[in-house]
């Protein structure tokens, strides 16, 4: 990550971080991280990893918490072409443990030009697996022409609300 978050009760106001290869922001489980009046602008496509496939797996988030949370804000931000979400809340059961996301806020920002302007997911069809997502707020966010450079990716599916994956 650009920056790494590393702790609870951590406010970034008024940076702009641009030309990350990776994410811009990114956090593991954290209470009260607020992202306020940011710009976040040409993120990811570095290679996070090889899958069997062949393909391969890039970042590219603005801003990611990768874990649980409890009060995560961003508000009033810019975010435009990054190769994956603009802004996003997300965990795998394959990464273990269970997993609460709770108390986030996504309101008042631009995005544009992200694969994804808003991504969220946790668990993913592992009934072994406790997670939950409880009060989560998206509200005055305006969200333009999803894709971006992250177009160039293998699953060419741009959407501004990317809800979980595998069928949920």
């Amino acid at each position: 990550n650009v920056i790494q978050v590393g702790g609870h009760g951590i406010t970034f106001d008024n940076i702009c971080v641009m030309y990350g290869g990776s994410h811009g922001i990114g956090s593991g489980t954290t209470k009260d991280l607020t992202v306020q009046n940011c710009t976040f602008g040409w993120i990811g496509g570095a290679i996070q990893h090889y899958n069997d496939n062949g393909t391969v797996t890039r970042f590219g988030n603005g801003v990611e918490i990768y874990g649980g949370c409890d009060g995560y804000l961003i508000d009033n931000c810019y975010l435009w072409q990054n190769y994956d979400a603009g802004v996003t809340h997300q965990y795998s059961s394959r990464s273990g443990g269970n997993c609460v996301m709770k108390n986030i806020t996504y309101s008042n920002n631009v995005m544009t030009e992200c694969i994804y302007s808003i991504e969220y997911f946790c668990g993913q069809n592992n009934p072994d697996f406790d997670a939950k997502m409880v009060n989560i707020l998206m509200k005055g966010n305006i969200c333009r022409y999803a894709g971006g450079f992250g177009w160039q990716r293998p699953n060419r599916v741009a959407r501004h609300i990317q809800g979980g994956w595998l069928g949920n």
